[in-house]
């Protein structure tokens, strides 16, 4: 299987605190890969960095096979690498629709002109755009909120928004960075349904930080656990659950099958 994403010998300090220590691992492509470690294993940090908000002093971060140093995060997001937030990013005074919309301006090509004007292509292609964000809200469950103001949303909808609009970027790479943080049971299992279904569906793969560790065995196909900036476990969840460094450092227990 090809790898989509290798972290190679990654290091990140801010001043004499350092956030990744040498950490190197791959993703393949078409899996869901979870990143997990207790408060402050630099877990972010490493979203950051493959997100390019971050740049690491030391190593590299290959995707597709090619080299991602010096590329913006913009750039980042038009190769195919998208990402939602820990703590929600949205335009709150603007609907549901729009955010979507929003995240669409990285594959528009109207110019100022035909855009001001919405005629001939622009029109178009706001058809087209608006067709795609449409779709998106049918597969999240989200028609009866299109409209509404994100703001007076509940915690668990304003986050099924913010995956729609990493959606709607149309990522080959999803970074979910703690999405199902703060939500009930029922949420978070709509949420972990409907990460299973853009990786069964769309074939999308998935780089996901959770601290629900039962979700996190039922629905990964590798984990790869952090602690202090290092990589202290690597494995298919049952390697995992079994690990004694990950135990002792994280789990605390073995988690049952």
């Amino acid at each position: 299987m090809a790898v989509k994403l290798r972290i190679d010998h990654v290091s990140l300090s801010f001043g004499g605190i350092k956030a990744l220590k040498d950490v190197s691992f791959d993703i393949e492509e078409g899996t869901i890969h979870a990143v997990i470690g207790p408060n402050g294993a630099g877990k972010t940090s490493l979203t950051n960095s493959i997100n390019g908000f971050y740049t690491p002093q030391e190593g590299d971060i290959l995707f597709e096979g090619k080299s991602l140093k010096g590329i913006p995060p913009y750039k980042r997001a038009k190769l195919g690498i998208s990402r939602t937030f820990q703590n929600i990013a949205l335009y709150t005074n603007a609907t549901v629709l729009d955010n979507l919309m929003a995240a669409r301006h990285i594959h528009m090509k109207a110019n100022l002109l035909t855009g001001a004007l919405f005629y001939g292509p622009a029109q178009r292609e706001e058809i087209e755009h608006r067709r795609r964000v449409e779709e998106i809200i049918e597969f999240l469950e989200m028609e009866s909120i299109r409209k509404a103001r994100v703001g007076t949303l509940s915690y668990g909808l304003r986050k099924r928004v913010e995956l729609g609009r990493a959606l709607a970027l149309e990522p080959t790479l999803l970074l979910l960075d703690e999405p199902m943080a703060g939500m009930n049971v029922e949420e978070k299992e709509d949420m972990a349904r409907f990460i299973l279904d853009i990786h069964e569906r769309q074939g999308t793969t998935i780089m996901i930080i959770e601290h629900d560790i039962g979700l996190v065995m039922d629905i990964s196909h590798r984990i790869v656990v952090l602690d202090f900036g290092e990589k202290i476990g690597e494995g298919t969840p049952e390697e995992i659950r079994h690990d004694e460094r990950v135990i002792k450092a994280y789990l605390g227990q073995e988690v049952s099958a």
